[in-house]
């Protein structure tokens, strides 16, 4: 049906190492993406009198709302093992904040 259910590795390709030894996989060889999140303020002061102002803020956490992927299972031994099931990090959060200073 052109969907991809499961895979295995070769038997044999990988393995656990020995006690007491590192094994020979790449450290940090497996990556899921760049994880990117851009986060912007805007503040407006205005002044109501001699001594008070008026201050407007809104905060914008990952103003694109762009999801990073990450990978759900990195066991070699799962059938799971390489497939990117979940993401990362929130979604867009928008933060409004008024305050009088004097």
């Amino acid at each position: 049906r052109g969907q991809v259910t499961g895979a295995t590795l070769n038997p044999g390709l990988l393995g656990q190492p020995d006690p007491g030894t590192f094994g020979n996989f790449p450290k940090n060889s497996l990556n899921s993406g760049d994880y990117f999140n851009l986060d912007m303020s805007l503040t407006k002061r205005v002044p109501v009198g001699e001594r008070v102002s008026l201050e407007l803020k809104t905060t914008f956490i990952n103003i694109l709302n762009k999801p990073n992927f990450t990978y759900g299972n990195t066991q070699f031994d799962s059938t799971q093992f390489g497939r990117i099931t979940s993401t990362t990090g929130s979604s867009r959060v928008i933060h409004f904040q008024g305050s009088v200073r004097f």
